[in-house]
């Protein structure tokens, strides 16, 4: 989510069915707004979210390798340059800190995991960050990965990429979209963070650097 966004709410326990509605509609694009949103075209269709577990590991591995293989094909000077105005975002400078940033979200993804599965609950989605401050959060992944060149980025997102498909095919359809299977999850499903993750957040960063095919004209 941009810095001017306002996508992210905390969850809570116990809150009011009207307010729970709301975060459930929310927490489907958190981590798709995570770095500003990109602009629509006209006639884009939107892509279903997977819904079971053989959906969701085609569609991540899928728009895995369409992320990366638009990266490959991009000239050496665009896809190295650094943007300082807007042209991805509002925060990130480069296409290294998209993939970065997309890295670090399965860092914490495979966090909150360990600590939930433990039996605990996870501080979500860090421990003095709410979903309304994400901002703040996404601005201390920007600067803790800045610098970072986008071969090393890359393979730094391959890595955590393994990972995340790894616990994903060690669940069954019930486990990762039963709402409510676990605690730590709140009221929605494992399923729902996991493809917000992968499939929905890969698809952002998409979005994000296909803004620069304007400078190849």
């Amino acid at each position: 989510m941009s810095s001017g966004g306002g996508c992210g709410l905390q969850i809570r326990q116990g809150a009011e069915t009207s307010l729970v509605s709301s975060i459930l509609t929310r927490l489907r694009h958190f981590f798709v707004f995570a770095g500003g949103r990109p602009k629509e075209k006209r006639g884009t269709i939107k892509m279903a979210r997977p819904g079971n577990k053989k959906a969701l590991l085609e569609l991540s591995e899928t728009n895995f390798n369409t992320l990366l293989d638009f990266i490959q094909e991009l000239p050496e000077d665009i896809k190295n340059k650094t943007y300082l105005n807007d042209e991805l975002n509002d925060r990130d400078k480069t296409v290294s800190d998209v993939i970065c940033h997309l890295h670090e979200w399965h860092i914490l993804m495979e966090s909150w995991y360990k600590i939930g599965m433990s039996g605990k609950k996870p501080a979500m989605p860090a421990e003095d960050v709410t979903w309304q401050t994400l901002p703040v959060l996404n601005r201390r992944i920007w600067e803790k990965y800045n610098g970072t060149t986008l071969k090393d980025a890359i393979a730094l997102f391959r890595e955590s990429h393994k990972k995340i498909m790894d616990l994903i095919e060690k669940h069954t359809d019930e486990e990762l979209f039963t709402k409510k299977k676990y605690p730590w999850t709140g009221t929605t499903s494992l399923g729902s963070y996991l493809v917000s993750a992968t499939s929905s957040h890969y698809d952002w960063g998409l979005k994000t650097i296909k803004a620069l095919k304007k400078l190849l004209a």
